[in-house]
């Protein structure tokens, strides 16, 4: 995760755990099976000299993808719904089951926040944090509870996870099982990026629906983690 850097005494280490409920287009999707995965790929360019033969010598960073995915136990059809069947309509909250119109529709302008909160943080106003060390860039857009200290489970880092445009992965298959048996999905979100940039001002987590797409060259933010105080080993 970006952010302040959390470090331990010399051979020693903290194990970092703790679950999270999550929203995504300000409603609650309800449980989840085994919490939520972020995946990350970076791609690359790899550079070769007729000198070096095949040996990559350098490589060209070129992009990044990111996606979020989870299992569902008991979830919320109100949320669930129109995140898996937004296609009837660009607005997700008019949307029916079985039907489509969608073709030709992008994605972005139906994606919407999907915001993970720690179980036992405290929650509180965010406010930019302190600079405890200076070598870490980017200190300076990262957000933090002023009351992280005093989370009822310290070892839960971030806080928050806040991504501003998710929506179901083009390629997912999803499988709803109609039976007796609990109706567990398995989804899996892109994660699109937005300008870092919004009327200004850095994107400010507070308000994820504030973005815009990515233009000009301005930099590229895919999500915000909220930070409380580093737990001691």
């Amino acid at each position: 995760m970006p952010g302040l850097a959390h470090t331990a005494p010399a051979g020693k280490s903290t194990v970092i755990a703790g679950s999270y409920r999550a929203l995504w287009n300000d409603l609650d999707i309800g449980l989840t099976l085994d919490g939520f995965t972020l995946t990350q790929v970076n791609t690359g360019i790899d550079i070769t000299a007729d000198i070096t033969g095949e040996t990559v010598i350098d490589t060209i960073y070129s992009g990044t993808s990111l996606q979020v995915s989870m299992t569902l136990e008991n979830w919320n059809a109100q949320a669930v719904e129109p995140m898996i069947w937004w296609l009837g309509n660009s607005d997700p909250t008019a949307y029916e089951w079985g039907l489509t119109n969608g073709v030709g529709q992008r994605h972005w302008d139906a994606a919407c926040p999907l915001i993970l909160y720690a179980c036992q943080s405290t929650g509180g106003a965010l406010t930019a944090p302190a600079d405890p060390d200076p070598s870490v860039a980017d200190v300076a857009t990262v957000w933090q509870h002023p009351n992280g200290a005093n989370a009822a489970n310290p070892n839960i880092d971030p806080l928050d996870i806040v991504f501003p445009k998710t929506l179901l992965q083009k390629d997912n298959s999803l499988d709803i099982r109609f039976s007796y048996e609990p109706r567990f999905i398995t989804l899996t979100l892109d994660v699109f990026p937005i300008s870092n940039q919004f009327g200004g001002t850095d994107f400010d987590p507070a308000a994820p629906d504030s973005v815009e797409r990515v233009t000009d060259c301005s930099e590229i933010r895919y999500f915000a983690a909220t930070r409380g105080t580093p737990p001691s080993p």
